[in-house]
């Protein structure tokens, strides 16, 4: 069974960084200004690399997602279950409207909502959960983090961090050696999908979206 769905974003986020660049500096015990442009450059580059990396925007936004639910031919029926509908976008903050083939629901009586997954749930009248009707269906919410979770921007700073650390260097040196004076060895390692690192893919895996076509 295939639910296809279209996402409009009718109001933005004001902006897409994961973390500050007050919170870096205080990291890198940066004091000055001098390096505050690469530095948001660098947070807004780590922001994006993330987001890509899940598939999705955690910055809260205002949607309109019209959801079109695969049906047989007439009497358009179903041909599956569908009891939640999986929005494209959560956590959900607010749920403004629900309308399935031109009539608006209304909430905690034809419909009941999990904020926290993004889920949309189908009442009868008796208020259990029942399968959706084969029509479209247009839903218009907010979702995203009104605060960033912590092991998310840990993640941004993280990934900041290293860049910084590793700036004006060779990234593929792996040992750098003078005689008699000492030995340094640095270690560049990507995670097996070739983005990040495997600490930082740790702490991001878990809000990953994975890609339907």
């Amino acid at each position: 069974m295939t639910i296809r769905s279209i996402l409009d974003v009718t109001a933005a986020a004001a902006g897409y960084d994961l973390t500050t660049l007050t919170v870096v500096k205080d990291e890198l015990q940066i004091a000055d200004t001098a390096s505050d442009s690469w530095l948001s450059r660098q947070i807004t580059n780590a922001s994006k690399s993330i987001a890509n990396y899940c598939n999705r925007v955690f910055q809260v936004e205002t949607l309109t997602e019209t959801l079109y639910i695969e049906r047989d031919a007439y009497p358009y029926q179903v041909p599956g279950s569908t009891v939640g509908l999986q929005l494209a976008r959560w956590p959900i903050k607010t749920l403004t409207s629900v309308t399935a083939n031109g009539t608006v629901l209304t909430a905690d009586t034809d419909y009941k909502v999990n904020k926290a997954v993004g889920q949309v749930y189908r009442l009868d009248m008796e208020g259990l959960p029942r399968l959706w009707d084969a029509w479209p269906t247009i839903i218009v919410y907010d979702a995203g983090y009104d605060t960033i979770p912590e092991d998310l921007a840990d993640a941004c700073v993280l990934m900041v961090k290293k860049r910084w650390y590793s700036r004006g260097r060779d990234p593929l040196v792996k040992v750098d050696e003078v005689a008699g004076i000492g030995r340094q060895e640095y270690w560049v390692s990507t995670g097996s999908d070739g983005a990040f690192p495997p600490d930082i893919a740790d702490m991001i895996d878990n809000y990953r979206v994975p890609v339907t076509a």
